[in-house]
């Protein structure tokens, strides 16, 4: 089933979203931007909050599509996946303020997933959907990107990864006889700044669920790696949480709670 074309007035949205966002966004740098030439390859990166998928969007090139909730498709889903997802630690009347901003999200975040350049994700039936039009754009040549974090703490860096994410490399290698080739990448807003890891490459002769957990591991540990490396920085974690609660890369026995 062909898909609609976004209207005149999705786009014109979806336009204010891009010009107000870059004021905040565009003095973001990508360290080594050469790495997102090389094609078959699924950049892996920590989701810091909504700052990871605002800038994946804005500031990565035309040819890196973005892994994104497809609750946020229609608008009538989004208020509910807005404060389970984006505000679900807001307390008190602080949280009738985030329940109406999750309406005024309503018609603005389905206007970026038609426009932008996005691949909706499912966690029920639909994600063979996911999953065909993630294969789609990797055999057109395009390079996709993941945030794969859940609610599992892991270190003050990033949560724990969810793992699935290696099957579409199995199955692309599968149809097309081409390995993926998956590279990590820290964001850090509080630097402006985007810097890329060790790659690894999926290999095929290992039984896949310990690819999963090699891969996933691997990932974890290089963005961990880049983050204790640059300058000392606030991390935004992947939970919204309290900024009081917010520490800083070289804290490295503490666990944000």
């Amino acid at each position: 089933m062909q898909q609609k074309s976004p209207s005149p007035l999705s786009r014109g949205l979806f336009s204010v979203f891009k010009f107000f966002f870059n004021l905040r966004y565009k003095r973001v740098k990508i360290d080594d931007p050469q790495q997102l030439k090389a094609k078959n390859t699924i950049i892996i990166a920590n989701h810091a909050q909504l700052n990871g998928p605002i800038i994946a969007q804005l500031c990565l090139p035309e040819n890196v599509y973005i892994w994104a909730n497809g609750q946020m498709v229609k608008p009538r889903d989004v208020p509910k996946y807005a404060m389970d997802d984006f505000f679900p630690y807001k307390k008190g009347w602080t949280r009738i303020f985030y329940k109406i901003a999750s309406y005024l999200l309503a018609p603005l975040l389905p206007c970026v997933m038609a426009n932008g350049r996005v691949i909706p994700v499912y966690h029920d039936i639909r994600m063979a959907a996911t999953v065909k039009n993630t294969i789609k754009r990797l055999s057109e040549g395009k390079n996709v990107m993941i945030f794969p974090e859940c609610h599992e703490k892991k270190n003050n860096i990033v949560n724990c990864f969810r793992e699935q994410f290696v099957d579409v490399a199995s199955l692309y290698y599968k149809r097309t006889g081409e390995k993926i080739r998956f590279l990590p990448m820290y964001i850090a807003p509080k630097l402006d700044l985007c810097c890329f890891g060790k790659s690894t490459i999926f290999d095929p002769k290992e039984e896949l669920a310990a690819e999963r957990s090699r891969i996933a591991e691997h990932l974890s540990q290089e963005i961990t790696r880049i983050a204790r490396q640059l300058p000392e920085h606030k991390i935004i974690p992947f939970d919204n949480i309290s900024h009081r609660g917010y520490i800083t890369n070289k804290d490295v026995d503490l666990i944000p709670k």
